[in-house]
C-alpha cells in the first residue's frame, strides 16, 4: 500500500511524484501527464484538490484552487498569446466574478457564467474606449453605456454587441439624443437633449431619417395671406424635405389631393387686406404643413372651429381618412360635435374641469351612462346629452368617482409623470437644425419678396408720400442755399435766419427719413410675430436664418428711400454741389438706424398698443436731445447723455459740417458748426450711427431667440 512520499510511472508515459494516502495521491504531488501537461499542487482521494499548478504543454498556465481535478475557486489562468484570467471558478469554467486580459491588450471586468462574459461588467477595448453594461454570451446584451476617450457616451439597450432598442447618445460637444437603434442602426424616433432650447423629434428607418412622430395644429390659422395655398405649403416643404431627398413638387401634389385643395391651390390665403379662400380651407392648409414631414401623430386644438356644418363634416372625415388609409393617430379637441361627427369618432376622453368624466370606446358611452342610471333620449345627439350632464357638477363628478380611469388608470398616470418630470429642467428639447443656414436665409428672403410684391397699395403708399413730402419740404426751403449771406455780412439777423433755416432743413431731412423707416418696421414684425413662433417652434427654421432672409428684402428699400428722398431734395433747395454723395450717406446710414430700431421695438413688445406709446415717446428723446431745440452745451447733466443714443444728434452734427463746414462770417466772427456744438466730424458721427444701427439689430436679434425659448 502506498502510503508517504513517492513516485509511479504508468504505461501511457504519465508520471506521479508526491505524497500518497491509502493507495491515493494524497497532499503536495506534481502530476506529468504523457501529453506534456503537468500538474502541481494539492491532492485528495487522487484528485487535485486544493492549491496548484496546471501547466499545459503549449505554454497555457493555471494557477489556483481546484477540486474533483477542476478549476474551482479562486484561480489565474495564462494563455501563450498572454491572454489572462483571474476570477472564481466553479467545476472547471470561469463563474462569477473575473477578471479577462486579451491578447490585443483588451480588459473585461465582471460576472462569468459557464465559462463565458455573462452578467453585469466592464469592458476596455485598446483604443480607449468603455462598456459597462450586461452581457449574454460573450456579447454585449442587455443595458449598458459606452465611453469614448473624446468624452462621447452612449447609454442604451444592446442586442447581441450592437445598439438595439433606446438609448441616449451625448458627443463630445455636449449635444445629447435619445434614439431608437435597431441592430446598430438609427430605426424610430430620435431627438435631440440640449439645455435651455428645443427640440425636433424624427423617425429613422436602417438609418434613414423618415418622419417625424408628432405634429401640432394651432386652433388659429397662422398664415401669411399674400401666399397662395401651394406656395405656403411648398414653403413648409423646402425647409423640412430638403435633406431627405423628397421630390417637393410631388409631395405638395400628394398634400394637395388628400386634402381636398386643388380648387384653391393657386388663390392667396388672404385675410384682412388681401380677399382669399374660405375658413375651412384656410384650415385644411394649416394641417397641410403639418404634414410635410408624414408624422405618425397628429394633434390638432378645436379644429372645427368657425366652421359650419359642412366644412366641419368634410374636415372630420378627411381626419378619419388620414387615420384609416394612411395609418396616423388624429387626436383633437371638440367642444360640441354634430351627430354626424360624433359616429366618426372612434374614442372619446370626456373631461370636465379637468378631470375624466369618461374615457373609452366612443360608441360605448351610451351603454356606459345607462349602467350609471342615466336614461338616454332616444333620437338625442349623444354630444348634446354630455353636454347637459357635464353641465351638473355633482352628476359629472359622480361619474368620475365611478370611471375605470379613476379607479385603475390615474395613478399610475400620475406616477409616470412625476418620473418624467425629474430632473426636466437639464431635458428641455432642441431642436435639430439640419438645413444649410445660406439656404434657409435664400427661402425665407425669397418668401417675404413674394410678400413685398404682392403688396402694392404699400408700396404705392409710400409714393405717395414721397412725392408729398418733396412737395412740402421744397415749398418751404425752395432754394433756400442760395440765399446764404456774403462772409463779409455784417446783418446778423440776416445770417442767423439763414443758418437757422438751414439747421431746420437738415434737423426736418433726419426727422422725415427716420420716422418713415422706423415707423414702417415697427409695425412689420408684431403683424408677422405668430407665424415667426409657430413656424419656430414647428423647427421650420432657425432664428438667424429669418432675420436676415427678411433684412434681405428689407435692406434695399431702407437704402433707396433716403436715396430717392434726397435726389430731389437736395437740388430744390440748392445744397451744395459737391456735398451730395456725402448727404446721401448719412441718411442711408441714419434709414439703417431707423430699421434697426423699428426692429428692436417691434421685437421686443409683443403688444400694439405699447409700441404705439413707446415709439413717439423714443422720438422725441431723440428729437429733443439732438441739439437743434436746445444747445448741447446748456443740457442738464443728469439728463444731457440721452444725446448720446440720439440718432438725431449724430445725422444733424455730419449734416451740417456737409454743408456749412469752413463757412465763418468773418464781420461778426459767427462759425455756425461752433455755435451749434457739433464736435464731431463727419465720419466719426457715421461711425457712431453705424455702431448705433448694429447694436439695435443684435437686441432684435437677440430678443427674438428669446421670445422663442418663451413660447416652447
Amino acid at each position: 500500500m502506498k502510503d508517504g512520499y513517492g513516485k509511479q510511472k504508468w504505461a501511457n508515459g504519465s508520471q506521479y511524484e508526491g505524497y500518497w494516502q491509502q493507495n491515493k495521491s494524497y497532499g503536495r504531488g506534481k502530476l506529468t501527464h504523457s501529453s506534456g501537461d503537468i500538474y502541481d499542487g494539492e491532492w485528495s482521494n487522487d484528485k487535485a484538490n486544493g492549491f496548484g499548478i496546471y501547466y499545459h504543454v503549449n505554454g497555457a498556465k493555471y494557477e489556483g484552487q481546484w477540486k474533483d481535478d477542476k478549476q474551482h475557486g479562486n484561480g489565474v489562468e495564462i494563455w501563450p498569446d498572454h491572454a489572462k484570467h483571474e476570477g472564481l471558478y466553479v467545476n472547471g469554467q470561469k463563474e462569477g466574478k473575473g477578471y479577462l486580459k486579451f491578447s490585443d491588450k483588451s480588459e473585461y471586468e465582471g460576472e462569468f457564467k459557464n465559462n463565458v462574459i455573462e452578467g453585469n461588467g466592464i469592458y476596455r477595448s485598446p483604443d480607449g474606449r468603455v462598456y459597462e453594461g450586461d452581457w449574454i454570451q460573450n456579447k454585449m446584451h442587455g443595458k449598458g453605456n459606452i465611453k469614448w476617450p473624446d468624452g462621447k457616451y452612449y447609454e442604451g439597450e444592446y442586442f447581441e454587441d450592437k445598439k438595439h432598442g433606446l438609448g441616449v447618445f451625448v458627443q463630445a460637444d455636449g449635444k445629447k439624443y435619445i434614439e431608437q437603434q435597431k441592430m446598430g442602426k438609427q430605426h424610430g424616433f430620435r431627438m435631440q437633449i440640449s439645455k435651455g432650447q428645443q427640440d425636433k423629434i424624427g423617425v429613422w428607418e436602417e438609418g434613414k431619417i423618415t418622419n417625424c412622430t408628432s405634429a401640432f395644429v394651432f386652433q388659429d390659422d397662422i398664415l401669411l395671406e399674400t401666399l397662395t395655398v401651394r406656395e405656403t405649403i411648398e414653403f413648409a416643404a423646402k425647409l423640412k424635405l430638403i435633406q431627405q431627398n423628397i421630390d417637393i413638387q410631388q409631395k405638395v401634389n400628394q398634400i394637395v389631393q388628400k386634402l381636398k385643395l386643388e380648387n384653391c391651390q393657386n388663390s392667396f390665403v388672404g385675410g384682412v387686406y388681401v380677399k382669399g379662400i374660405s375658413i375651412g380651407e384656410r384650415k385644411r392648409t394649416n394641417i397641410g404643413i403639418e404634414l410635410i414631414n408624414n408624422p405618425e401623430l397628429i394633434i390638432l386644438d378645436e379644429p372645427t372651429t368657425g366652421l359650419d356644418n359642412f366644412s366641419s363634416l368634410q374636415l372630420i372625415n378627411i381626419l378619419q381618412q388620414l387615420s384609416t388609409q394612411d395609418g396616423k393617430t388624429i387626436i383633437f379637441t371638440i367642444n360640441q360635435p354634430n351627430s354626424e361627427i360624433f359616429q366618426q369618432l372612434d374614442r372619446l376622453l370626456l373631461l370636465q374641469d379637468g378631470q375624466t368624466v369618461y374615457q373609452g370606446k366612443a360608441d360605448q358611452i351610451v351603454q356606459y351612462l345607462q349602467n350609471n342610471d342615466y336614461e338616454f333620449p332616444q333620437f338625442c345627439n349623444p354630444a348634446d346629452f354630455f353636454m347637459f350632464i357635464l353641465n351638473s357638477k355633482d352628476i359629472s363628478y359622480q361619474l368620475f368617482s365611478k370611471s375605470a380611469y379613476d379607479q385603475n388608470i390615474q395613478n399610475n398616470i400620475l406616477q409616470e409623470i412625476e418620473n418624467f418630470c425629474i430632473d426636466k429642467q437639464e431635458k428641455i428639447i432642441q431642436i435639430i437644425k439640419t438645413n444649410p443656414f445660406i439656404y434657409e436665409t435664400k427661402v425665407i428672403a425669397h418668401r417675404a419678396f413674394l410678400n413685398f410684391k404682392r403688396q402694392p397699395l404699400l408700396l404705392k403708399s409710400k409714393i405717395i408720400q414721397l412725392i408729398i413730402l418733396c412737395f412740402l419740404v421744397s415749398s418751404l426751403w425752395w432754394f433756400i442755399g442760395q440765399d446764404q449771406p456774403s462772409i463779409d455780412s455784417k446783418d446778423q439777423n440776416q445770417i442767423v435766419k439763414w443758418v437757422s433755416n438751414i439747421t431746420g432743413l437738415m434737423f426736418f431731412i433726419s426727422i422725415a427719413i427716420f420716422l418713415n423707416i422706423m415707423i414702417t418696421y415697427v409695425q412689420l414684425f408684431p403683424k408677422e410675430r405668430n407665424l415667426f413662433l409657430k413656424e419656430e417652434n414647428s423647427n421650420t427654421y432657425r432664428v438667424y436664418s429669418y432675420f436676415y432672409g427678411k433684412l434681405i428684402v428689407e435692406i434695399p428699400y431702407v437704402i433707396l428711400y433716403p436715396i430717392l428722398f434726397n435726389s430731389i431734395i437736395y437740388w430744390l433747395t440748392s445744397q451744395r454741389t459737391e456735398g451730395f454723395g456725402i448727404s446721401c450717406l448719412i441718411l442711408v446710414v441714419l434709414s439703417l438706424a431707423g430699421n434697426g430700431l423699428g426692429l428692436m421695438i417691434g421685437s421686443i413688445f409683443t403688444n400694439n398698443t405699447v409700441v404705439t406709446a413707446i415709439s413717439p415717446m423714443l422720438l422725441y428723446s431723440f428729437a429733443l436731445f439732438a441739439g437743434f431745440y436746445i444747445n448741447l452745451s446748456k443740457m442738464p447733466s443728469w439728463i444731457s447723455w440721452i444725446q448720446y443714443i440720439s440718432p438725431f444728434r449724430y445725422s444733424l452734427n455730419a449734416l451740417m459740417i456737409n454743408q456749412l463746414n469752413g463757412l465763418v462770417f468773418v464781420e461778426i466772427n459767427y462759425d455756425p458748426i461752433k455755435t451749434f456744438d457739433f464736435d464731431f466730424s463727419i465720419w466719426e458721427a457715421l461711425g457712431i450711427l453705424i455702431g448705433l444701427a448694429l447694436f439695435m439689430n443684435i437686441i432684435s436679434l437677440l430678443f427674438l431667440k428669446l421670445s422663442t425659448q418663451k413660447l416652447n
